[in-house]
């Protein structure tokens, strides 16, 4: 799952199966976690079996992607409107080619099935906790331009030369 850019792995399974069998088991997590169920949900064309189709009906989440059956008449304007939704799965695909690419997660050399679940883990927990704080970071500056910006930490530089002064402080009164 993906919540604003923070990866939720719901199963990690080492043995083949069907991924579309765990679309209602991840839509209830959901649910558990965020106290309500997504607006819509972005997957592979195997998460859109008749029974999750029918259970995201019940439940009035969207399924973004091709419907069953025979095209219909104004296949044409579905078709423009999926080409402009499914871009949007691309942000979830990426999150698998970063943690590949930038933090090793294919390049994971434990022997034992525990270990190997804990670096899955691990790599993905420090992807999302630096995501974490690079939000933070941007909401101190944030903080801090806006605290220069209105003048309350101007009193922190006292300079009798006003054109020493950055630019922002010389219209304030001393």
């Amino acid at each position: 799952m993906l919540k604003d850019g923070y990866t939720h792995i719901e199963k990690l399974s080492w043995d083949n199966y069907n991924e579309g069998g765990l679309l209602i088991e991840c839509l209830e997590t959901h649910k558990r976690l965020f106290g309500c169920y997504p607006e819509r949900v972005l997957g592979d064309q195997l998460f859109g079996t008749r029974e999750n189709r029918r259970y995201m009906k019940e439940k009035g989440i969207r399924y973004v992607g091709k419907p069953l059956g025979r095209p219909s008449s104004d296949s044409k304007q579905q078709k423009r409107l999926l080409q402009k939704q499914m871009p949007e799965r691309n942000a979830i695909e990426g999150k698998f080619g970063q943690g590949k690419n930038a933090y090793g997660l294919g390049k994971i050399k434990a022997r034992l099935k525990d270990t190997a679940e804990s670096w899955v883990m691990s790599i993905y927990f420090v992807m999302n906790l630096l995501k974490l704080a690079a939000g933070s970071f941007l909401s101190l500056l944030q903080i801090y331009y806006w605290l220069v910006t209105e003048g309350y930490l101007t009193i922190m530089v006292s300079c009798p030369d006003a054109q020493l002064r950055p630019r922002y402080m010389r219209r304030m009164e001393w």
